[in-house]
């Protein structure tokens, strides 16, 4: 049986061509197996936050519905992934989040984590929805391709806070209708709860494990947008298809977005809201992730990688 999983999980496929553009490039956990990461305080990037608490108001409320959407190329990496958190960059744990101003998040998972079966020493992933300490998964990630992805939060009862979380993993065409999703149904209280002052949406790694490191990203991001509201699911389709703003909704309700980063350290938005605010992402830190256009995408060490683990250069420290 080792034999046989030796073999499988060391076999080189060769990733997709990507779409064009630039792509902000993220490094793996920096492990090969298991649970939780081996290599602690490494010098790599993090993550980066935009805050949503300005002058003590929540630009954006769970209550009012959010929308976001992106495009992600994994890298094969052990254990967990952080694409993005609604949550908290500061002063809080997973535990605090859970339990009073709440969290989601959507990303690959690990199969084995928490008893799933075949999970290949946390090594293979599906798609989940991470909330409410709950990890709900749906198909499997296909490494080293590029996937359009969108995620819509919809308050459904005011009153109860609950709320339909839809997480479409690999969009292909301008119609919600027929697309790959992942839903959850969340009957929390989160639409309710007071933010945590430092409110923000995450990027690139969990912010409750900042030190330890075996949550981040790895792989590839562009073409983020966030929307302050429940866009409708065929217009936030069409945003995630496009590098422009390309409906009226999408216009109206723009919060943040980098498309096409050419400059870590530029993460001004490249849209203003409809009140003519650009706000800024910030980095944690000062360690950055490394831009990679798309002439050098199909030699980067990680994208011909992008299929296996243990690849030396992808889990550097820096």
């Amino acid at each position: 049986m080792r034999t046989l999983k030796s073999a499988v999980t060391s076999l080189i496929i060769k990733p997709k061509p990507p779409p064009p553009g630039n792509w902000m490039y993220f490094k793996g956990n920096g492990h090969l197996a298991g649970r939780n990461g081996a290599y602690d305080h490494v010098d790599v990037q993090r993550f980066f936050y935009i805050p949503t608490v300005e002058s003590g108001v929540d630009s954006l409320k769970w209550v009012n519905g959010f929308s976001l959407c992106w495009q992600l190329i994994p890298v094969k990496q052990a254990a967990y992934y952080t694409t993005f958190f609604y949550s908290a960059w500061k002063g809080t744990d997973f535990y605090d989040l859970r339990d009073t101003n709440g969290y989601v998040g959507a990303h690959p998972y690990p199969f084995s984590a928490f008893g799933q079966p075949d999970g290949d020493d946390y090594r293979l992933h599906k798609w989940e929805v991470s909330v409410d300490g709950g990890d709900a998964v749906s198909s499997q990630v296909a490494y080293g391709e590029a996937h359009t992805q969108a995620f819509r939060c919809e308050v459904v009862d005011r009153a109860s806070g609950r709320s339909q979380l839809r997480f479409y993993t690999s969009l292909n065409g301008l119609s919600a209708s027929g697309q790959p999703k992942n839903e959850v149904t969340h009957g929390g209280a989160y639409a309710n709860a007071p933010p945590h002052a430092f409110k923000a949406m995450v990027f690139g790694d969990a912010p409750w494990w900042l030190a330890h490191q075996h949550e981040r990203l790895s792989g590839y991001i562009r073409r983020i947008k966030i929307f302050a509201g429940e866009l409708p699911d065929d217009d936030l389709v069409k945003e995630a298809a496009s590098d422009a703003l390309v409906t009226d909704a999408g216009r109206n309700l723009i919060w943040w977005a980098k498309v096409n980063a050419a400059d870590p350290n530029d993460l001004t938005s490249d849209f203003a809201s409809v009140s003519g605010v650009k706000r800024s992402a910030h980095w944690v830190d000062d360690a950055r992730c490394e831009i990679v256009t798309a002439a050098q995408l199909p030699t980067h060490h990680a994208f011909v990688n992008a299929n296996t683990v243990g690849n030396l250069q992808h889990l550097e420290r820096g």
